[in-house]
């Protein structure tokens, strides 16, 4: 059993609250705001400024941090999570939050009448089914304990599930509000430290700091208070609009369009950019005999040189991955996507492996499937000439026009070679970055992949209940994944952001946090 939450956390300077004046931002394609059918990177963002769930995830690590929760126990071999509330705590209408409030929020997303892209989330709470089905209102295994308290039974281990609560899609909003609008809310009530309102053109919106409610989140400084004023927040149709919008002065803050780049990094003063956790992989089929052992993908791997595909194709558009895992996790654990992974070729370990596996040097040549929208044909080049280069291999890029890669990987099957896909990872969860691709029988291994110490080790994590194990494990679930390399990790996203040095000014560290987007909470008008 372990406590969570309350104990064992870093002091926070804590600015006056107040006097931050206000601030624009220029953001696309904002969509619905209804918490349960919330998509896309932009509503995410407004939503995580304005609102506070259960948990909040630090700016920078992702680490679980006290919000609405005061503290959380997570006990019965991580299949029972208890929650106590934090008293007061308000929704921007005046009105309490409460355990139901909560159970409400989870029940939600899991209705079929919803039509919650997030549905998942929940799908290890107990009595999921019952309610996809419509043969229950409320998820059963959320059992409120009073006002402020809260039991969550799950169907299986799950020890990452106190993050899971931190996702957007299941805020907690006021009841009141719900029974007022029930189908889709467009201005969500909830906790947090703005209230959401429209703006003055139908498609922008203003945070404007609340009065009646009250919050707390202690993942942000001065407890996520929020140190603006008002935030602004101006829709446009693409990113390069919004920039434009920054250059004429229009917006404070927007994201920079990769042909962009050049011009944003010239300018210097208010260039800002950071990693996200998308992971570009090559993926292979493993029912392919002329890829079927280990040894040659982990070849393959160490004779690509990810450093110089970047420099040449991407600048500073993207990281090398040398792991699965997100940055330093397990700090102190080993893992064997270090000896496979480099960030630099290893052209003579790469010729041994192959000559391990029994793959004849020039004798293989494999499809090298790629999505032109999403990775050049420069990237596709460079790695075909690397291998060559480096192997004797030939790999034969090859565009897919007006096809997924992921459904292009599971029509063609074994007759086909490699693949170039990434991931989508919307919280930093272990379990997000390895089981869902990998783990037997999961509905996002297209791969296919299957290794019992993989699952064994996932199985283990998810039931551990100490932060030592819980790493431990994932860090050697990861291992298990790099001894037989069903799929390369080359690299990682990076976001670019103008942040105007002369309109806002930032508190604490960081302008940007783990996902990639400005860090709202801490940005005040300069001057204030």
């Amino acid at each position: 059993m372990v406590l969570l939450g309350a104990c064992g956390l870093p002091v926070r300077r804590e600015p006056p609250a107040g006097g931050g004046g206000s601030i624009v931002i220029g953001l696309s394609q904002i969509g619905s705001l209804d918490p349960p059918r919330a998509a896309g990177s932009s509503t995410m963002a407004v939503l995580r400024t304005a609102c506070d769930g259960l948990i909040g995830l630090d700016p920078e690590s992702g680490d679980p941090r006290p919000a609405l929760a005061q503290a959380w126990t997570l006990h019965e071999g991580a299949r029972m999570l208890s929650l106590r509330l934090r008293p007061d705590m308000r929704f921007s209408d005046g009105s309490r939050v409460t355990a139901a409030a909560v159970r409400e929020a989870l029940s939600r997303v899991a209705r079929a009448s919803t039509a919650s892209p997030w549905a998942g989330l929940v799908s290890k709470v107990a009595g999921y089914s019952e309610v996809q089905l419509g043969n229950a209102t409320h998820l059963s295994g959320v059992r409120l304990v009073g006002d402020l308290g809260l039991e969550i039974e799950l169907s299986e281990p799950y020890s990452d599930f106190p993050t899971v609560l931190a996702h957007p899609a299941l805020l907690p909003v006021s009841l009141a509000s719900l029974e007022k609008i029930p189908d889709d809310p467009t201005e969500p009530v909830c906790a947090g430290p703005y209230r959401i309102e429209k703006g003055l053109e139908d498609s922008d919106l203003r945070l404007s700091r609340t009065t009646e409610g009250a919050s707390r989140n202690d993942a942000y400084l001065a407890g996520g208070s929020g140190l603006a004023e008002r935030i602004l927040i101006r829709s446009f149709e693409t990113p390069e609009d919004a920039y434009e919008a920054y250059r004429t002065g229009v917006v404070d803050i927007a994201p920079v369009p990769d042909s962009r780049l050049g011009e944003a990094q010239a300018a210097k003063a208010g260039y800002s950019s950071a990693a996200t956790p998308q992971i570009t992989f090559l993926a292979f089929d493993p029912a392919n005999p002329a890829t079927a052992d280990p040894r040659f993908r982990q070849s393959l791997s160490l004779a690509i040189d990810r450093l110089v595909i970047i420099d040449a194709a991407y600048g500073d558009q993207r990281r090398p991955a040398t792991r699965w895992l997100p940055g330093d996790y397990g700090r102190g654990v080993e893992s064997s996507c270090a000896r496979y992974a480099r960030r630099i070729a290893d052209p003579a370990e790469a010729k041994e492996l192959l000559q391990a596996s029994g793959v004849k040097a020039g004798a293989v040549k494999l499809p090298l499937f790629y999505d032109p929208g999403t990775t050049g044909r420069l990237v596709a080049e460079a790695l075909q000439l690397q291998v060559r280069e480096g192997l004797g291999i030939t790999l034969q890029p090859r565009e897919l026009e007006g096809e997924d890669v992921v459904s292009s990987f599971k029509a063609r099957g074994s007759t086909a070679g490699v693949w170039i896909m990434a991931t989508n990872i919307d919280l930093p969860l272990p379990d997000q970055f390895l089981g869902d691709l990998f783990r037997t029988g999961s509905a996002k291994n297209v791969l296919g992949f299957s290794d019992r110490t993989f699952d064994a080790r996932i199985q283990d994590a998810r039931t551990a209940t100490s932060e030592e194990d819980i790493e431990r494990q994932y860090v050697q679930a990861e291992s298990a994944v790099c001894n037989q390399m069903p799929a390369i990790p080359l690299w990682t996203s990076v976001s670019h952001w103008m942040i105007n040095p002369d309109k806002v000014k930032f508190e604490g560290q960081r302008k940007l946090d783990y996902l990639g987007g400005p860090l709202l909470r801490h940005a005040s008008a300069a001057g204030n």
